[in-house]
C-alpha cells in the first residue's frame, strides 16, 4: 500500500569543530527551544492524515537523535501518536537514498517519520517529487509515496531505486537565532546572579573593605536593572518577585553605603578632620554590624535563593516561547528606555530630589542594559552606555550632596569634639553650596558668590582656609550651641 513518510532535519547543532566528533555534535539551546516551539504544528497536520501510530527513524547521530525524541514527544502531546521507541536507521548517517527507501517499502508501517540530515533530506524530495524542496534546520516535510508496483521495476545493481509520490505539506524549519536570543539574556541574568553571590561572599568574608561593600550594592541593583530591561518578555509574576526580593535585601545597605560616601568626603577636607573621621568611622561599624546581621538573616538567605533559583529557571511570556525574539525585538525595548531617559532629562527639575533620583536611577539600568546586551543592541549601545554613565555621575553627585546634608543633620553630635563640630559645618556647608551651584547652573543662572546667607545657613558657611576650630572668633564664625553647632 502507499507509504507515509514524514522527513525531519535535525535542529541548529554545535557548530563544527575538530575537537567533537561529527556525530557528537548535539543541538544547542536555541536548536531545542526552537524545535519545541515548532513540532507541534507539524504533529497536527500529521493527525490531519489520518495518522494514530509511526515508525520513528533517527540517522545514528546524536543531534538526530535528540530531535527525534523531541519529535516523538510532539506527536504523542500534540496529536496522540503513538511512536515506540527511536530506530537508528544507518541509512540516514551515510545518506543512501536508495537503501533509505528499500528500508522504507520493507517496513509494516503506514507511517515512517525520519529525522536525518542534509543533503539527503533534499535528494529524497528531489527524487520524489522530480523538483528541488529546501530543508533549513528543523524543517518537516510530508510525503506520499506510490505503490511499490507504480514506481516501475526493482533496482538494477549500479541505478537509483525508482521512488515516485507527491508532496503533501512542508513546514519550513524555524528561525533558530530568535530563540538564541533568549538563551542568551538568560546567560546575561545568570551571570548577573552569580555577580550577586560572589560579591556578597567576598564582603561577608572583609566587611570593612569599603568596596566590596560598594560592589554588593553595585551588582544588586545592576540585576535589578537587568530585570527592568526584560520586563517585557519574562512573566510578570516572576519578574516582580525577583524584582522585590532584590529590593527588599539592596535596602539594608543603604545607610552604610551613605556613610562610605560621607567618610570619603571627610577624609578630602582641608584641613583635615581627623577626630570626625573617627567618629565616622565608629557609626560606620555600628551600622556595618547592623547591615550584615540583615544580610545573613534567613529572611534574606531566602530572598538571595529564590532570586538565583529563578535566574537559573527564567519564565518568558507565551509569545516569547513560541516566536522567541526576533532581530529588532531588544534594540526596539532599547531605544524605548533609552529614549524614556532622555525626554525625562529635558524635563527633569533638578530642585525635585526624588525626580532627580529616579531619572539617576533609570539612567543606571539604561547603561547596564547597553553594557550587558550590547551585542544584542548593536553598535549604538557603546556610546549610549558612556553618556548615561556621565548623567549618572552628574546626577549622582547631587543626590549624593543632598544626603550628606542629611547625614550631617542627623549625624550623632554628643561627644565629638570641638574639631570634629566645626568639621561637620564645613562639610554641610560644601554640600549646601554644590547643590545651590548645580541648581543655579541648571537654570542658566551665573552663581552669586556674594549671595545672602539664607536664616539658619550661618553655621555652614565655610571656614578660611587655614583656620582651626579653636581659632573661631566671635560671631563672624558662631559660637557652639546647644546642638554642637555654631549657632
Amino acid at each position: 500500500m502507499a507509504k507515509l513518510v514524514v522527513l525531519v532535519r535535525h535542529g541548529k547543532a554545535q557548530t563544527r569543530s575538530a575537537d567533537v566528533a561529527d556525530e557528537e555534535r548535539v543541538l544547542t539551546d536555541a536548536g531545542k527551544r526552537s524545535l519545541a516551539a515548532w513540532l507541534p504544528r507539524s504533529a497536527r497536520l500529521l493527525a490531519e492524515e489520518g495518522v494514530t501510530e509511526a515508525e520513528l527513524w533517527a540517522s545514528p547521530s546524536k543531534r538526530t537523535i535528540q530531535t527525534a525524541e523531541l519529535v516523538a514527544s510532539a506527536l504523542k502531546r500534540e496529536a496522540g501518536i503513538r511512536a515506540a521507541g527511536v530506530v537508528e536507521a544507518p541509512c540516514l548517517w551515510s545518506q543512501d537514498v536508495d537503501a533509505f527507501v528499500r528500508e522504507v517499502r520493507a517496513c509494516s508501517a503506514d507511517a515512517v517519520v525520519a529525522v536525518g540530515h542534509n543533503p539527503f533530506c533534499e535528494d529524497f524530495a528531489q527524487a520524489v517529487c522530480g523538483s528541488a524542496v529546501p530543508f533549513a534546520t528543523g524543517a518537516v516535510a510530508a510525503f506520499r509515496l506510490d505503490e511499490e508496483g507504480d514506481a516501475g521495476a526493482g533496482p538494477a545493481a549500479d541505478a537509483a531505486f525508482a521512488v515516485s509520490g507527491r508532496l503533501l505539506w512542508l513546514v519550513q524549519g524555524p528561525e533558530s537565532k530568535r530563540w538564541k536570543n533568549v538563551c542568551d539574556m538568560e546567560k546575561v541574568v545568570r551571570r548577573a546572579s552569580d555577580a550577586v553571590g560572589e560579591r556578597l561572599e567576598t564582603f561577608l568574608a572583609n566587611t570593612d573593605d569599603v568596596e566590596a561593600a560598594h560592589k554588593v550594592r553595585v551588582s544588586i541593583r545592576t540585576m535589578r536593572g537587568l530585570l527592568s530591561f526584560v520586563e517585557p518578555f519574562q512573566q510578570r509574576s516572576q519578574n516582580k518577585q525577583m524584582t522585590r526580593d532584590l529590593r527588599d535585601n539592596v535596602l539594608c545597605t543603604s545607610r552604610l553605603r551613605e556613610l562610605d560616601v560621607l567618610s570619603d568626603q571627610v577624609a578630602q577636607l582641608d584641613p583635615s578632620a581627623e577626630d570626625l573621621l573617627a567618629a565616622c568611622a565608629e557609626e560606620r561599624a555600628r551600622e556595618c554590624e547592623r547591615t550584615v546581621a540583615q544580610l545573613t538573616s534567613k529572611d534574606a538567605a531566602k530572598r538571595f535563593a529564590r532570586v538565583r533559583m529563578a535566574a537559573r529557571n527564567l519564565r518568558w511570556k507565551d509569545r516569547v516561547v513560541q516566536e522567541g525574539l526576533g532581530p529588532d525585538a531588544v534594540p526596539a525595548r532599547f531605544a524605548e528606555v533609552a529614549s524614556g531617559v532622555d525626554c525625562d532629562l529635558a524635563t527633569l527639575d533638578l530642585a525635585d530630589a526624588e525626580q532627580t533620583h529616579d531619572v539617576r536611577k533609570r539612567a543606571k539600568q539604561v547603561r547596564y542594559a547597553a553594557e550587558r546586551f550590547g551585542g544584542m543592541i548593536g553598535a549604538e549601545a557603546p556610546a549610549t552606555a558612556a553618556r548615561m554613565e556621565g548623567v549618572q555621575d552628574e546626577l549622582g553627585a547631587l543626590c549624593d550632596a543632598r544626603v550628606n546634608v542629611g547625614l550631617v543633620d542627623a549625624f550623632p553630635k554628643e561627644g565629638l569634639s570641638e574639631q570634629a563640630i566645626w568639621a561637620l559645618g564645613l562639610l554641610r556647608a560644601q554640600n549646601e553650596s554644590y547643590i545651590y551651584a548645580a541648581l543655579r547652573e541648571a537654570r542658566h543662572e551665573p552663581v552669586d558668590e556674594t549671595r545672602p546667607v539664607p536664616e539658619g545657613e550661618d553655621e555652614t558657611r565655610p571656614v578660611p582656609e587655614g583656620e582651626a576650630p579653636d581659632e573661631m572668633q566671635g560671631a563672624s564664625q558662631g559660637e557652639p550651641g546647644a546642638d554642637g553647632l555654631a549657632s
